[in-house]
């Protein structure tokens, strides 16, 4: 069987209209071979010079610029939109559908060709830029998509040269705009707390529209009951309807890939925490950034991502995550509690939406062209972090009745909440303000030593304590600038003089710090740590307990006492069931029953306060078992 070989297309025709092309001779070739190879060569040919045009975008990947009813149509070579296409032409030329070898060699040879002869160009998902002019794709069945210019919008099937929309399966239409409407219509499809969440939520929603970015990752949190899911399902189908609007997070870096490669807006659902390496990921993706992955099947075969794109999360934390670099990337936004009286249902909701979406859109374009006139002239007084989004979007406050900075004051306030937060989250920031209080300076092993002994010998233990002297060193240099806008100092890059110098971590306290801040951190600087440490020793006890004896009550009689031998359990036991028995209302230590505090209900300065009974219910057990401690 003769090999196939496909002639080359021009290169120089690959931007004409379609109606232009013109398919080279072909009959010596399709006479050279013979009758078997006959269908195969004529479908190939007959695609590849009079329907389809091969080229390749900046990461390396192969797209087909077919014609489909007229418009024009661009789809990855591996994708299933481009083999349903190529079935549907040969089973209309041919009246048969290709066999799947047959498929295999086409869609192999259609990338060879791409990625060999073809030309590279841009390809875009959604939205798109030109100039001055912004290009949002309507993906409806029309080929339609939506320019605004600085002096207002239209709808059009032609784009200019170098913009190229692709459409992945699950992409759904978006309605015609239409003029009279108003963007704060889409208040009573987000349940926002108060003003301020709404100037943050418009703000991302215009900011998202900007093709160049950067986007700062917009995080929607509230209580059970505030119509979290709902709420993000409205915000990314007003610009990016899909078939699934919200995904679960992916710690998995391909499929994150993925879903941006098919989808302008990340949309995740229910998120509790980030980790730190998912955080990174989301980092570079809000402000652009390369992944590189290895390509199925090979051994050195490297396969490289690049998108940037707007992301949204819902939870009920105020941040989900710790790590300073991704909420200074972040936008937050509360919902409020809905009354049982305010209740809607889903159907109501959605039929309501579907009547303003056009409108809304409408407003929001209008909105974009008056802001594209206004940004040759228009600069910021102060850049503050991802100053580009801030440059674009504010340049909408004079048309949305917003004072000049507003903007910007946001994006200050919500960093500011951030960082309270971060500070809060950190288990050992009182002790650095103490420190900081005594210009402290020193290793990072002397002070994780510090640590250690603020936060007692099981510190380790907790979460959120390093576990060695560089990690310490690098949660420093990421908490550092939240503890800055306390007026906390911390440098982890001190190094000492001479030929056996070493690097040191100086911490000290800004003259404008608040002094009451510093009062509360020493009071407070081992009162959570030891709080925590009790919870995770009860807990550990309780394991101990129910490992040794599975017939033991939960009763604290017992379980708090494992530390101590066999025999003085259950002596120490025995009484305490006889003393329950007489006076059932008093909670008693094992350790001195004269230091237990009635008015407190607390041991005070008790040997045994980890093994402290006042802390755990009694009244489940009226008659507990002795303990049998192998």
């Amino acid at each position: 069987m003769r090999s196939l070989v496909l002639p080359i297309l021009n290169p120089a025709v690959a931007n004409q209209p379609f109606s232009e092309w013109a398919a080279p001779p072909i009959e010596q070739f399709l006479n050279s071979l013979d009758a078997s190879e006959l269908t195969k060569s004529h479908y190939a040919s007959r695609l590849q010079h009079k329907e389809a045009i091969f080229f390749t975008d900046p990461n390396g990947d192969a797209y087909a610029r077919v014609n489909l009813s007229g418009q024009k149509e661009v789809w990855p070579t591996n994708s299933e939109e481009f083999r349903t296409w190529l079935g549907s032409r040969s089973n209309k030329e041919l009246g048969k559908f290709p066999t799947e070898s047959v498929m295999r060699e086409v869609v192999a040879h259609a990338t060879g060709r791409a990625k060999t002869d073809g030309i590279r160009e841009l390809v875009f998902n959604r939205v798109a830029g030109h100039g001055r002019n912004i290009y949002i794709d309507m993906a409806d069945k029309l080929g339609r998509f939506i320019e605004i210019t600085p002096s207002g919008y239209a709808m059009t099937t032609s784009l200019p040269n170098g913009i190229w929309f692709t459409r992945s399966s699950s992409m759904l239409p978006l309605p015609a705009p239409t003029p009279g409407g108003s963007i704060n219509d889409l208040r009573k499809y987000v349940n926002l707390k108060d003003e301020k969440s709404w100037q943050i939520l418009l703000s991302w929603i215009l900011g998202s529209l900007n093709p160049e970015g950067p986007f700062p990752i917009l995080m929607i949190n509230g209580g059970p009951g505030t119509a979290k899911s709902t709420s993000s399902e409205f915000i990314k189908r007003l610009i990016d309807p899909t078939g699934a609007p919200l995904r679960n997070l992916t710690k998995n870096e391909r499929d994150l890939m993925i879903l941006g490669k098919n989808s302008w807006i990340m949309g995740f659902d229910n998120v509790s925490y980030i980790k730190d390496d998912v955080s990174d990921m989301f980092c570079r993706i809000a402000t652009g950034g390369g992944f590189s992955t290895r390509k199925l099947y090979t051994d050195a075969g490297e396969k490289i991502f690049f998108i940037k794109r707007p992301c949204l999360f819902n939870g009920i934390p105020d941040f989900f995550s710790t790590r300073s670099d991704l909420i200074d990337r972040s936008l937050h936004v509360t919902l409020k509690p809905i009354l049982e009286k305010d209740r809607k249902l889903t159907r109501e909701l959605e039929r309501e939406f579907q009547a303003d979406h056009g409108k809304m859109l409408g407003a929001i374009c209008q909105l974009l062209s008056k802001m594209l006139f206004d940004l040759p002239s228009h600069s910021l007084q102060s850049k503050p972090r991802m100053a580009d989004f801030a440059h674009f979007v504010s340049s909408a406050e004079p048309h949305l009745g917003w004072s000049t900075g507003t903007v910007v004051d946001l994006m200050r306030e919500n960093r500011a909440d951030a960082e309270s937060v971060l500070i809060e989250n950190c288990v050992y920031s009182s002790l650095i303000i103490v420190l900081a209080s005594e210009n402290w300076s020193g290793s990072a092993s002397e002070l994780l030593e510090e640590i250690e002994d603020s936060l007692g010998e099981d510190s380790r233990r907790l979460k959120g304590v390093p576990q060695s002297a560089s990690a310490l060193s690098s949660s420093l240099r990421r908490y550092a600038p939240a503890f800055r806008s306390v007026g906390v100092h911390i440098d982890c890059d001190g190094k000492t003089s001479g030929a056996n110098s070493r690097r040191f971590i100086s911490i000290s306290l800004d003259s404008s710090a608040d002094i009451e801040m510093v009062r509360q951190a020493r009071q407070d600087s081992s009162q959570y740590a030891r709080m925590e440490l009790r919870k995770k020793k009860r807990a550990d006890l309780r394991a101990i307990a129910n490992k040794k004896n599975k017939e033991l009550v939960p009763n604290s009689t017992v379980l708090k006492d494992i530390l101590m031998s066999t025999a003085k359990v259950e002596s120490q036991t025995s009484k305490a069931n006889s003393d329950e028995r007489n006076s059932p209302g008093s909670p008693e230590c094992f350790g001195h029953v004269h230091v237990f505090d009635p008015s407190s209900e607390k041991c005070v300065e008790c040997p045994y306060e980890h093994a402290c009974l006042n802390e755990i219910e009694r009244g489940n057990a009226k008659d507990p078992q002795q303990a049998v401690l192998q």
